[in-house]
């Protein structure tokens, strides 16, 4: 009898493990299809309904069991989005993952602990999990459900703000870059910033799930269909997001702006990235960039623009690479009286020793062939531009393995200002430097020291034939949006475009005729040259998140915090009920 009772115990545990081991499966599946919402694929209403999957699993579980359910969703997305970095080494997407899929982990399970507390009264909960299970079953608690949406929705904006500066920041793949390619929905970014977006997408996620729940509740125990109050938020939300977006699109268009044409040559030389390059690489390098340069400087552009990194050689240094790099630079400008901005490694020698210190710039050489201006690159990559820590005892007898395994062996010093480049009269260009154009407050920095144009240089050759390049491109769609500026992208390999104020791609260096449409092909790679007509408003007002900067994203911080707080008080109230109802008996 016992050996009978412990077989089906055992059997019991062997088909729950089962059942566990399934729902993780599901669960990193659908994370992963998840990912087919951002760029390349672009499968945007994706980011609609992607995380219900995630709610639907962890609505009613304790909080243990709802991280590990964010983290096996997160992993699935972080690999499947990510996957790119394997260029770098196979191995990096597997462990990215692991750090990226703590964030869905973390706002699981601050839904599960604060879910019940918000919609559940306590006097209810101290009846046990029956009656708090009927209570909601029973109980259509529209306005609850609302503010549980709302702080809900509020976690999800806090935690991707918390990843654009832990760990040196991460801003990549927001909820809001599956949108990138629907200006009516983004529009509302030029006052919150892209987590305004991420929350209308968010906030309907949840609102569909929670539309799911009382669906199936009503037809498993036969209750009076309805349609739940917090689907009607979420269609307000969106109908007011599109109609902010709708009038800010026909504003731009139908508003009179003292434009500046600024003919910019822009040359994408596709040149394939390796860490350690020989002096023949370096010259093939630069004898394609000067080529595709002299095909159109004949037609006298106000300015050449060449990508980061366009040579893989600093233009001022002592040997004879570099001297034949500002010999080659220099015969263009003489030539051609154009001049022209670039990304290069540029030396300053460091306040504090004898050493100097390397910086990844833009420098700008102007008609006389002189240098006029620099920018150096705020903010670095760590492990390929820098090892975080790599001063630091006993990090710094570690690293240098490390570095020379899997880094680009560079320490590389982050620049501490913005600078403005007077390219033309009137117009004033700002660089943004590879994934800087990821980070709002970098832009919205040059923008409120003076800049109405901003330039990004990139260099996306590192992850060739990836989805890298198209999520990097849309980032930068959200930095024009918030600032209200124009955005000239040159790329070493793709993303060579124009980007209007609005978000809009309104020019591409390679497109396609298909009948009567000029199909734009940012996203493609090669080699070519071009020159834009780039209009540039010579003085554009400040945009409310130039100004004001993350109010919005505050607003979301509290409103998490109170949900936090409701929930702490529910708890300990009940803890404190239960002591009492323990001590009495």
């Amino acid at each position: 009898m016992q050996l009978k009772s412990t077989f089906r115990e055992n059997e019991a545990h062997f088909i729950s493990f089962k059942f566990l081991i399934l729902k993780l499966i599901i669960l990193f599946l659908s994370g992963s299809i998840f990912s087919l919402a951002f760029p390349a694929y672009s499968i945007s209403f994706l980011g609609w309904i992607g995380v219900i999957p995630l709610y639907l699993f962890i609505k009613d579980l304790r909080c243990y069991k709802s991280f590990l359910y964010g983290f096996v969703w997160g992993y699935g997305w972080a690999i499947a989005s990510f996957f790119w970095l394997r260029s770098i080494e196979p191995f990096i997407p597997y462990v990215m993952g692991l750090v990226l899929a703590m964030f869905p982990a973390v706002w699981a399970f601050l839904v599960s602990i604060t879910r019940k507390n918000i919609l559940i009264p306590n006097p209810i909960r101290l009846l046990g999990y029956t009656e708090s299970k009927k209570y909601l079953i029973e109980n259509r608690l529209h306005f609850k459900k609302v503010c549980a949406v709302l702080v809900f929705s509020a976690f999800w904006c806090f935690l991707e703000w918390t990843r654009s500066w832990i760990f040196t920041g991460l801003p990549w793949n927001y909820l809001a870059v599956t949108q990138y390619q629907h200006p009516i929905m983004i529009q509302i970014s030029s006052c919150t910033g892209n987590y305004g977006v991420s929350f209308v997408v968010i906030f309907t996620n949840i609102a569909i799930a929670e539309f799911i729940i009382s669906l199936f509740n009503s037809i498993k125990y036969k209750l009076a269909y309805y349609i739940p109050l917090v689907i009607y938020a979420a269609l307000f939300i969106i109908i007011l997001n599109a109609a902010f977006g709708y009038l800010a699109i026909r504003k731009f268009n139908n508003s009179k702006t003292e434009d500046i044409k600024l003919k910019a040559l822009l040359v994408q030389g596709d040149i394939p990235q390796i860490r350690y390059y020989s002096a023949q690489q370096a010259m093939d390098a630069l004898t394609v960039y000067s080529k595709y340069s002299e095909k159109l400087l004949s037609k006298k552009p106000d300015i050449l623009i060449w990508p980061e990194s366009a040579v893989p050689q600093p233009l001022f240094s002592g040997d004879f690479l570099s001297l034949e790099y500002r010999s080659t630079i220099s015969n263009l400008i003489q030539k051609y009286h154009v001049p022209i901005l670039l990304g290069t490694i540029y030396y300053y020698k460091s306040a504090y020793s004898e050493d100097y210190n390397a910086y990844n710039s833009a420098v700008y050489i102007n008609r006389e062939d002189k240098l006029e201006a620099v920018y150096n690159k705020i903010h670095l990559v760590p492990w390929g531009e820098y090892t975080p820590g790599e001063n630091t005892f006993p990090l710094n007898y570690i690293y240098p393995w490390i570095k020379d395994k899997f880094g680009m062996g560079r320490s590389l010093t982050p620049g501490n200002s913005s600078t403005i480049f007077n390219i033309k009269d009137g117009i004033r260009a700002s660089v943004l430097i590879c994934f800087e154009d990821s980070y709002s407050y970098i832009a919205r920095r040059h923008v409120l020291n003076g800049s109405n144009l901003l330039i990004t240089i990139t260099n996306d050759a590192w992850f060739p034939d990836t989805n890298e390049p198209s999520q990097h491109l849309a980032e930068a769609v959200f930095r024009s949006v918030e600032t209200r500026r124009t955005m000239i992208r040159s790329g070493n390999n793709s993303g060579t475009c124009i980007i209007n104020p609005l978000g809009i791609i309104t020019e591409s260096i390679f497109s396609e005729q298909s009948g009567d449409t000029r199909i734009l092909l940012p996203d493609k790679q090669g080699r070519g040259a071009v020159i834009f007509d780039v209009p540039v408003n010579k003085n554009p007002p400040l945009s409310f998140y130039t100004k004001y900067g993350d109010k919005f994203i505050l607003l979301m911080n509290l409103i998490a915090l109170f949900g936090l707080i409701w929930g702490f008080l529910q708890w300990k109230e009940r803890k404190m009920k239960l002591y009492s109802l323990i001590t009495k008996a």
